[in-house]
């Protein structure tokens, strides 16, 4: 079967009964984890699209929006730059106060 991981977190009580009964409720658990894995795989996807270097290309212009960024080139298509422009805006949002959003910035543009 499968990785059987929810089967093996059942105590051995009940495992032993499914065993002397045609191990239904190790069918119903196998079906249970296929979805399972769809399920943890789309929660990972949705984790690495938290962070901007890592996100996929679709998010993109939903982050850029959140940030204020209004004027991408073309949304349908995201190059680095834009990426790191968007990131850079983020950024300059975590700083509190002028003059360390100034510091970043020339930073940036040196």
């Amino acid at each position: 079967m499968v990785r059987e991981k929810l089967y093996q977190l059942l105590p051995a009580i009940y495992r032993r009964k499914d065993f002397f009964n045609d191990e239904p409720l190790r069918a119903l658990l196998a079906i249970v984890e296929q979805e399972l894995g769809i399920l943890e795989a789309d929660i990972n996807n949705l984790y690495e699209n938290w962070f901007i270097e890592t996100s996929d290309e679709w998010v993109l212009p939903y982050l850029a929006e959140l940030v204020g960024i209004q004027d991408l080139n073309d949304p349908e298509k995201i190059l680095p730059i834009q990426r790191s422009r968007i990131g850079n805006a983020i950024r300059y949002r975590r700083h509190k106060g002028t003059p360390r959003t100034l510091e970043l910035a020339i930073e940036d543009t040196t």
